[in-house]
């Protein structure tokens, strides 16, 4: 709530008695952890359990909190680990596991953790909601850099 009215302050001290009508676009920068990340796998090494996949089209992992229970855990963080490259000095994603954030420019991949959109995983959606109450537009005058 704080950070609401912190925000709804600055906007209207920035742009002063017109903030009904003159809207500045507002960018969203989400923290470490603070996007979804998905995964595709097409890996040839072995996992780490036998029932990990090996093989699958596009899959929410961050952060999908069925990845995150005992023992399917190992299953996730073998996804979400980086190999270092000592000749290169450069960090890549394991062999077979390709990782992109989805929604560049969009809110909605930074409004909540979690795709299904449920309120454990909510993050910038309560700022978003304020602003589009205020006049604001999703995608146009508000986005999302994560």
């Amino acid at each position: 709530m704080n950070c609401h009215l912190f925000l709804l302050s600055f906007i209207y001290i920035f742009t002063g008695t017109n903030a009904a009508s003159v809207h500045y676009p507002v960018i969203f920068i989400p923290g470490d952890g603070g996007s979804q990340i998905w995964a595709r796998l097409n890996r040839t090494l072995p996992p780490p359990h036998f029932f990990c996949a090996r093989h699958s089209d596009w899959f929410e992992l961050w952060l999908d909190l069925r990845l995150i229970i005992p023992e399917v855990i190992d299953c996730f963080v073998d996804n979400m680990r980086l190999t270092y490259n000592e000749t290169t000095k450069k960090t890549s994603n394991l062999e077979g596991v390709e990782i992109q954030v989805p929604g560049f420019g969009e809110t909605s991949t930074i409004e909540y953790f979690d795709a299904s959109g449920f309120s454990y995983s909510s993050y910038f959606a309560p700022i978003v909601r304020s602003l589009v109450t205020l006049g604001y537009t999703r995608g146009v005058n508000l986005r999302g850099a994560p």
